[in-house]
């Protein structure tokens, strides 16, 4: 599988040349944060924003002026961290042009061997789709490096499905395949390819590591901002009465 193993050499790079980047960035971008979450507790202090009805309650809205502070750092630092990964990918991918597409080319009688097991399988899911592609790579699961190695491999397959007018999708892989559409394929015809990873690099791979990000940090985010509203609420119910 020599064409897998230079795409695994190209991630171990990848992710080995991003090391710095990443702490780097996540630091620097963590004390931003740190500094914005003062200037805004302070702000808000200023304004008595976390002065309660009652001794006990201010005391723990008051854990705010520490809370937010820390979480901002946290924030902004992993934000940063994962933006540097994504930088260097993209840089990678608009350096590595003619090594991409020539990776294509020889990554297409691999793509006829998944979809043969994928045929002769009794599930024919995306699912099982991954794990054909990932299953000799040697990463570990649910890293980060095999989650690449799976999303570029992906592409590929998606790139040729599109140019050669199959659906994206099992249906049409499978068709493309039986058809024997691929045989011929060449570097010219994967023109235009590194492109199209640039393009979809935030969408359909950082995106989806923003958005669980997002979700990571949003019962955090919801802490003080629950229990502010939960003040004005009762606050609002207080003056009706």
């Amino acid at each position: 599988m020599k064409e897998a193993n230079w795409l695994l050499g190209e991630i171990t790079s990848i992710f080995g040349s991003a090391i710095w980047d990443f702490i780097s960035s996540g630091l620097l971008c963590g004390l931003i944060g740190l500094i914005v979450g003062i200037i805004l507790v302070w702000f808000w202090n200023k304004r008595k924003a976390f002065d309660r009805s009652n001794m006990v309650w201010s005391f723990l809205a008051k854990i705010n002026l520490i809370y937010i502070p820390i979480l901002f750092t946290i924030l902004f630092g992993a934000f940063a961290s994962v933006f540097s990964i994504q930088n260097t990918a993209n840089k990678w991918i608009g350096g590595s042009v003619s090594s991409i597409q020539e990776y294509a080319v020889q990554y297409v009688p691999e793509v006829e061997k998944i979809t043969t097991k994928l045929i002769a399988s009794t599930e024919k899911t995306e699912e099982v789709f991954r794990a054909k592609i990932t299953e000799r790579a040697g990463l570990s699961n649910n890293s980060m490096g095999q989650a690449f190695f799976y999303w570029l491999n992906r592409n590929v397959i998606s790139f040729m499905l599109s140019k050669l007018g199959y659906s994206d999708d099992i249906n049409g892989l499978i068709k493309m395949v039986e058809e024997k559409k691929i045989k011929e394929l060449n570097a010219r015809f994967f023109d235009g390819i590194s492109s199209v990873l640039q393009d979809r690099l935030v969408g359909s791979f950082f995106g989806g590591i923003y958005i669980s990000l997002f979700w990571a940090f949003f019962p955090f985010i919801l802490i003080p901002v629950g229990e502010y509203l939960l003040f004005i609420l009762l606050r609002k119910r207080v003056e009706r009465t």
